[in-house]
């Protein structure tokens, strides 16, 4: 109590106001190394639950969809959102603002779609620079994918 009157007299933040880190920073330090040191790169880690979840979309609903791992970084994001939306959760926001980071760093990434020996599409992100050589019809994009 004291430490809000003291606010208010001398102008100082409370001490259990002071912060040594914030949402942005706490999801910076996840995006950029804790979570990909446990799931690896996170071009080839969401590229893999896209190919899972348009899998599962085609056998549920009959949905043909290709979804790219940009796309299943703005899903997890209406995830988040939703969640939110039962009430407060600061690990909401963390996340929120990491699957955005996520974004920016894959967005330099082509998905390519590979075929593996069960006939599964595999993304491997491969820089824009590197695709002089690249036949343009097996590349998967956001202009040429399917979205639901």
């Amino acid at each position: 109590m004291s430490d809000i009157i003291d606010n208010t007299t001398t102008g100082k933040i409370p001490t259990y106001l002071k912060k040594t880190s914030n949402i942005l920073t706490e999801a910076e330090s996840a995006v950029y190394s804790d979570r990909e040191k446990t799931y690896g790169e996170p071009a080839q880690n969401l590229g893999a639950i896209a190919v899972l979840w348009s899998s599962y979309l085609k056998a549920k609903f009959s949905i043909d969809v290709t979804l790219t791992a940009e796309d299943v970084a703005w899903l997890m994001i209406q995830l988040k959102t939703a969640r939110a939306m039962r009430g407060f959760h600061r690990d909401d926001l963390i996340d929120t603002a990491g699957y955005a980071a996520l974004i920016e760093r894959i967005r330099p990434c082509v998905d390519t779609v590979i075929t593996d020996t069960l006939g599964q599409g595999l993304i491997n992100p491969i820089p824009a620079s590197a695709l002089r050589n690249i036949d343009a019809s097996q590349v998967a994009t956001p202009e040429n994918s399917t979205e639901i």
